[in-house]
């Protein structure tokens, strides 16, 4: 009898240390990338970047919705909205982000202000210098999973943290390319030192390195095409490289394909409802094992130009 009691025991702390391993492993393993991507990074760029903001000459409103490997539980959700305009003559750019993630009981709340300085810089280009500055408010629940047996180290949510940050930026863009560099996070923070009692395991915001380009081609009266990336380098993590082929018809209606590398590829439209409105789809299947427990990524983006007074230059269709 003592055995059976033995063994169910040794049962139990399995599955519990399993359990543990889930809520504090899952972060470090998911925010090995840690930062939330997007097959649409090209109209998320300020969210990396603060040396964007007012790069567009116009008040522009973009907001983005991913639903990431739908089918799977606990999969990771997230919603952006950012805003930027350039004021004082065109010189100064202003912006911000707001960011609401979800990865399984973890979910994070982020807000944002950017500064970019703009200056003209060769015959039709303009470099930019940022710096961001803001907070994350992540907290972690633990009553939401669902355990075999009944546990008091899950009944009660575990703690809240709110983190400051900063970053900067730099960021080129001629009528035909641009190109920027970016650390978003210069600080690093321990989030989940002691969250759960009885390990002293824990997950780090480690910092990113992001280098982000693009160009611009005429194939036709009728057609253009916009190849872009972004490259995105962690420490101790391997280097994440997003390729982008988009195709501009009758100025109208965007269509491309992208591959994540060692993640995702996938395919993405856009349209232009009018000069100031853009509306954009993306689905992405996953090129892992996730293929088999995932019926793929979805992503919805929405974005608006506030047009200003007709002496400042707005181009139309905004290419970068």
């Amino acid at each position: 009898m003592g055995k059976v009691s033995a063994h169910i025991l040794g049962k139990k702390l399995l599955r519990k240390w399993v359990a543990i391993c889930i809520v504090v492993l899952a972060p470090i393993s998911i925010f090995a990338q840690q930062k939330p991507q997007f097959t649409h990074y090209m109209y998320n760029t300020l969210s990396v970047n603060p040396a964007y903001a007012g790069s567009s000459e116009a008040l522009t409103i973009t907001g983005i919705t991913r639903h990431q490997w739908v089918g799977l539980e606990g999969a990771p959700t997230t919603q952006t909205i950012t805003m930027h305009t350039p004021i004082l003559s065109q010189h100064i750019g202003l912006g911000m982000t707001l960011l609401n993630d979800r990865i399984g009981p973890n979910s994070d709340l982020q807000f944002s202000g950017d500064f970019a300085y703009r200056m003209p810089l060769g015959e039709d280009g303009t470099l930019s210098l940022g710096l961001k500055a803001g907070a994350y408010y992540r907290s972690t629940r633990l009553s939401e999973l669902a355990t075999v047996d009944e546990d008091a180290s899950f009944s009660n949510n575990a703690r809240t943290k709110m983190i400051p940050n900063v970053g900067f930026g730099a960021y080129y863009v001629q009528s035909r390319y641009y190109v920027g560099v970016s650390i978003p996070n210069l600080l690093e923070s321990d989030f989940y030192q002691d969250q759960v009692q009885i390990t002293q395991a824990q997950a780090t915001e480690r910092r990113h390195y992001y280098l982000i380009a693009g160009a611009f081609f005429d194939l036709g009266p009728d057609l253009q095409f916009k190849p872009s990336t972004m490259i995105k380098a962690v420490p101790d993590a391997p280097i994440e490289v997003d390729v982008t082929a988009n195709f501009l018809i009758r100025e109208k209606l965007w269509l491309g394909a992208m591959y994540r590398m060692r993640d995702a590829v996938g395919i993405l439209a856009a349209f232009s409802f009018t000069e100031q409105l853009k509306v954009g789809y993306s689905f992405d299947l996953p090129t892992s094992a996730l293929l088999t427990k995932s019926i793929g990524t979805h992503e919805v983006m929405l974005t608006y130009d506030f047009k200003y007074a007709k002496k400042a230059k707005v181009r139309s269709p905004r290419y970068f």
